[in-house]
């Protein structure tokens, strides 16, 4: 019975193409699904934010780590994307222009959502966290000195011999 199930299969599969590729991935436990979440947080807090601007409420994240992106120049409101601390390159420069009003910030973040999702800075976003993390190493690749291991045999006490310290 089972050898007949794989002879009808093996006529089922002879007019597919078979391949060998690996599958994609952009879920939340690769790379690129790290890098895009982590951004695409970091745009809905700054929604929430103009968000809470706009109907005359303090800032929700004002007092936390989180620093707005946005801000007022020669008249019009602008905005930087940063992945962490760093200014996200955006072809010549690094500010996007909103409009006159600080509502115009909002769409602005949505187009970014979507552009996001639809994986356009996902190269710029890869490299910018591996810069991140080498420079959270302290050195580069090229820099890493060699340490040596310990060959010495561990001669520490355990903690039920050690002396009592008196306070």
């Amino acid at each position: 019975m089972l050898r007949s199930f794989f002879k009808k299969a093996d006529r089922m599969l002879t007019g597919l193409k078979i391949a060998t590729v690996a599958r994609p991935q952009v879920g939340a436990n690769s790379p690129v699904g790290r890098v895009r979440a982590k951004l695409l947080s970091s745009i809905n807090t700054q929604i929430e934010s103009v968000t809470a601007l706009l109907e005359g409420k303090k800032d929700p994240h004002a007092d936390k780590r989180n620093k707005p992106w946005f801000f007022a120049a020669n008249g019009l409101h602008y905005t930087v994307l940063k992945y962490g601390t760093s200014p996200i390159p955006l072809g010549e420069g690094n500010v996007i222009e909103a409009g006159k009003e600080l509502k115009d910030l909002l769409p602005v973040y949505e187009a970014v959502k979507q552009g996001v999702n639809s994986g356009e800075l996902d190269e710029v976003l890869l490299k910018l966290s591996v810069e991140r993390g080498r420079s959270r190493k302290g050195k580069s690749d090229d820099q890493q000195e060699l340490i040596e291991p310990n060959t010495q045999p561990d001669t520490a006490q355990p903690a039920s011999a050690r002396p009592r310290s008196r306070r």
